[in-house]
């Protein structure tokens, strides 16, 4: 088969902002990674940044609609990124101890 005949998913690499999502979202969705280290390292790798929020939603709104996350993780991600989008009160999402720092799932 040759490129120009292949669906876009299976050319295009997963580079940049939006590989690094995937795999996030990948660990997040085997259950590798619990909800409140996956909106903490989202965050850090935005670094303050609220529109890669949007990004990460519209992937997560995929995830979601293949059955890949369940819904109550995907409603309390969904709303703790949209309140980072639009910085709003509360847009805090991730449990900033310092017991938490140290906690970290590892995407594979």
């Amino acid at each position: 088969m040759s490129v120009g005949t292949e669906p876009t998913w299976q050319v295009r690499p997963n580079t940049g902002s939006e590989g690094a999502i995937l795999v996030w979202l990948d660990a997040l969705a085997s259950g590798r990674c619990p909800p409140k280290t996956f909106l903490r390292a989202i965050e850090e790798h935005f670094q303050g940044n609220r529109d890669g929020n949007w990004e990460v939603l519209s992937l997560l709104d995929q995830y979601y609609r293949l059955g890949k996350v369940d819904a109550e993780v995907f409603l309390t991600i969904k709303s703790n990124l949209q309140a980072a989008a639009l910085g709003t009160v509360g847009a805090e999402p991730a449990d900033h101890s310092p017991s938490a720092a140290s906690r970290r799932c590892i995407p594979s």
